[in-house]
């Protein structure tokens, strides 16, 4: 069952690459907006999942394919959701519509950390240095590893934090790099 045929839907929106092909089915029994939601590039980060590392899915799992299939089931939506511009120049590569997509940027919800109590000790730890900060998963696709590589080739590094908040899967691996 993908859907409750005696209600009326405005809007139907697809999180994730893998869930678009449902549309077609859908159309069949509503005239909602279809909204796709590309919160990450399915196909360019596909291989660096683990799941795709492991057997039978590296062999299952075509790359190629994926990428056709994202072609077919764009044109099915009626709007676009990217998060940045570059991912929108991508998708108007993927011939939809410029008005048709939607950027939604990432980003952090500062008003829940202007809640919590400021620690002076580290305002003062960081207060004279340039930071670059990222809160999010450690995971094989995010590219901290690259960064984390790219500081050692910066010049004045001294005055330079990378500071890194989260969790995940590599965050040992992270913390060897970084030593």
């Amino acid at each position: 069952k993908i859907l409750n045929k005696s209600k009326s839907y405005d809007f139907i929106h697809f999180h994730d690459l893998y869930t678009f092909g449902a549309v077609k089915r859908i159309k069949k029994f509503t005239d909602a907006v279809f909204i796709g939601d590309l919160h990450e590039n399915y196909v360019d980060v596909l291989e660096d999942y683990q799941w795709m590392k492991k057997f039978p899915n590296k062999y299952l799992v075509s790359k190629k394919k994926w990428k056709q299939k994202e072609l077919e089931y764009l044109a099915e939506m009626h709007k676009v959701i990217v998060v940045n511009e570059g991912m929108k120049q991508k998708t108007l590569k993927k011939n939809v519509k410029e008005s048709d997509i939607i950027i939604v940027e990432n980003m952090l919800n500062t008003a829940l950390f202007d809640s919590y109590e400021i620690d002076e000790l580290i305002i003062n730890k960081y207060k004279n240095s340039f930071n670059l900060l990222y809160v999010g998963g450690f995971l094989d696709n995010r590219g901290l590893e690259h960064v984390i590589e790219g500081m050692s080739l910066l010049e004045h590094k001294e005055d330079i934090n990378l500071i890194l908040v989260g969790d995940g899967p590599i965050r040992n691996k992270l913390e060897k790099l970084v030593k």
